[in-house]
């Protein structure tokens, strides 16, 4: 079989519906993720098998309730893999796509946990890009010490802007 890797797809697809869609298209062109696990974030593996339709669902659950992996498999829905809190689903149909959510508020209230928990991840870089910038102007150390504490807060603060920027565009698509 062949395989191919897809870098940092969770990234260019932050809206959950958007990256749902995008494996979607690749499980139709023949392309299945056969397991997602915490590096899948960055990089994703495919195997190339026969075309398929597949309803894929990510699903954030950072306290799931004890019956939550019970309900998804007895309603004929197959776990992937889970990346930190983000568990991900797929169903093999044929002809109208299945609902994962019974209703509108609940997939808004999964959209809303996904910009939740990228605004506190970018409260936390922020903070901790503070910190370093602080130490950097303000701490006794040496010249090279004071360089890396530079670097530090200036990477910090860029990865807290993108994931802010990240929890925006989740917000701004969060009907879909």
């Amino acid at each position: 079989m062949t395989t191919k890797s897809e870098w940092f797809a969770s990234f260019r697809y932050v809206v959950p519906a958007d990256f749902e869609n995008w494996l979607e298209a690749q499980a139709r062109d023949g392309w299945l993720c056969e397991r997602v696990g915490q590096w899948s974030s960055i990089r994703m593996t495919f195997r190339k098998g026969e075309p398929a339709k597949y309803r894929y669902v990510a699903d954030v659950q950072v306290h799931p309730r004890p019956d939550y992996q019970s309900t998804y498999k007895d309603a004929g829905w197959e776990r992937v893999g889970q990346m930190a809190s983000e568990t991900l689903w797929r169903r093999k149909y044929e002809g109208e796509r299945p609902e994962a959510f019974t209703d509108g508020a609940s997939e808004r209230a999964r959209t809303h946990g996904f910009a939740g928990a990228a605004g506190i991840a970018a409260g936390v870089m922020a903070v901790g890009g503070l910190a370093a910038l602080w130490a950097w102007r303000y701490a006794d150390m040496s010249s090279r010490d004071a360089r890396q504490m530079l670097v530090a807060g200036i990477v910090f603060e860029a990865m807290a802007a993108s994931i802010a920027i990240a929890a925006l565009r989740i917000r701004i698509k969060r009907e879909r």
